[in-house]
């Protein structure tokens, strides 16, 4: 994840919260350890932010599970995710 700094310079560039931009923080980093799972599509305002890059922000990340969804792969994203997650807490 990126900074606590830099993150609050953003927040603050785009007049926003900074609590919106650290969800959306959270949600780059599952969707960079997810990515690789087969079986899982991002879909809905999530997408429409994190991949085509509009300025909405997303409060949450809707997935449609496919049937070939590899669910340890799932499993040990997620854990590397809130692996992260726990590491940027620490700047809080």
């Amino acid at each position: 994840m990126k900074p606590l700094k830099t993150l609050a310079e953003t927040a603050s560039e785009l007049r926003v919260p900074l609590s919106l931009v650290l969800k959306s923080e959270l949600g780059r980093e599952v969707l960079r350890n997810t990515s690789a799972v087969p079986g899982l599509v991002l879909q809905g305002g999530g997408a429409v932010h994190h991949v085509f890059g509009s300025p909405r922000y997303s409060a949450d990340l809707d997935f449609a599970q496919q049937p070939d969804l590899d669910e340890e792969r799932l499993g040990a994203a997620l854990s590397a995710a809130a692996a992260e997650a726990g590491k940027a807490r620490g700047e809080l």
